[in-house]
């Protein structure tokens, strides 16, 4: 009896260890871009003046930016900086923006004139209790573009770029702009496998996808976007098997680097 409960402990013990050892660290990272010609970037006072004390964006009587988003403005994890031309010029250079805003051709012909970037960039490697720093960013990076006079902010975790008009155009109409669907994208890629961009802004892990078959390419995407509407409500991946067309499957995920996953589906099947 003693040798078994020695067993039982030594096992116990291993697995603790092996859990702790290859468990990834947690990891949350969301970033915006505001392209300016400043060489100054935007007095803390400004911004607190634009979220909170003239915010264009109140809906009835109710302001965005309430105690707690304006508390992440003096957040520790919030990084706001000012990239000059002068010494990131690969920054400025049409040739190298990312693949996703390659077809943008006014930013790429404007690029190369601005001469400052104001980045903003929230990095928690505590888990997060909620997305108000998602709240904060989106109307910080608008009121950084409204103060420098700014027309393009690029979202830098998701390659997303938007135009100033179009950043105003959610706000106004959204009161939260925390929702998914302003944050996170699911790429599908030429060879049939997927890539989602944007998981990470929340903590959970952005995915790669292998190539799946032509005929299974519209089933793969529901189910990677079911998968991913019910991580970000969640604030964390969705541990059970998605449903889809009367089946269930399983999400496996396998890290890699760079805080990204292989991601495979497997079908639940029964055996008789």
């Amino acid at each position: 009896m003693i040798y078994v409960l020695i067993g039982l402990i030594i096992g116990l013990l291993a697995g603790f260890i092996f859990y702790h050892r290859t468990r990834k660290p947690y990891f949350a990272h969301a970033e915006y871009w505001v392209y300016s010609n400043n060489h100054e970037m935007p007095s803390t006072e400004k911004l607190m003046v634009r979220l909170v004390g003239s915010n264009p964006y109140v809906q009835q009587g109710q302001n965005p930016i309430g105690g707690a988003e304006g508390l992440v403005l003096s957040d520790i994890r919030l990084k706001i900086a000012l990239l000059l031309k002068t010494r990131n010029q690969n920054l400025f250079d049409g040739r190298r923006v990312p693949a996703s805003i390659a077809d943008q051709h006014d930013f790429i012909r404007e690029i190369g004139s601005f001469q400052s970037i104001v980045k903003l960039q929230y990095i928690s490697t505590t888990k997060l209790k909620d997305k108000r720093h998602l709240q904060f960013l989106m109307h910080a990076a608008d009121a950084t573009a409204e103060i420098c006079e700014s027309g393009w902010i690029l979202d830098k975790v998701t390659g997303v770029l938007r135009t100033k008009t179009e950043q105003t155009e959610i706000l106004a109409k959204n009161f939260n702009v925390t929702k998914l669907e302003f944050h996170a994208r699911l790429e599908a890629n030429m060879d049939n496998s997927f890539s989602s961009f944007g998981l990470i802004k929340v903590g959970i892990a952005d995915f790669d996808t292998h190539p799946v078959a032509a005929d299974q390419v519209q089933l793969v995407r529901e189910i990677l976007e079911r998968y991913m509407t019910l991580s970000w409500e969640r604030g964390e991946a969705f541990p059970d098997p998605i449903k889809a067309y009367d089946d269930e499957f399983f999400m496996l995920q396998k890290p890699t680097r760079h805080n990204r996953t292989i991601m495979r589906i497997v079908r639940k099947q029964m055996i008789p």
